[in-house]
């Protein structure tokens, strides 16, 4: 799916993060090398997000191999390298 065919604003009317006490600016996001590897990041990117994308590399049989939800020690230790504000997993 092309992101520019995404429809954002239910989500924030201005196309960005919604008004928090403290913005997110900075994420890490593991794809898992799943199908939402271009999509996830695109999104998060189009919401005024900085994305700093794990497990962009699907070769249809690497799904989740190393990554995602099962191996979460990558991830952690990403975010604390990159300082960020948040993370999140596909």
């Amino acid at each position: 799916m092309n992101p520019s065919m995404l429809n954002i604003s239910p989500f924030s009317g201005s196309g960005s993060f919604p008004a928090r006490s403290s913005p997110v600016s900075r994420i890490v996001l593991d794809c898992a090398n799943g199908a939402a590897f271009k999509l996830g990041p695109e999104l998060f990117r189009s919401l005024g997000a900085e994305v700093i994308a794990m497990g962009v590399s699907p070769d249809g049989r690497n799904i989740n191999a190393g990554c995602g939800s099962l191996h979460l020690e990558g991830l952690q230790k990403r975010v604390v390298a990159e300082k960020s504000a948040s993370r999140r997993g596909l």
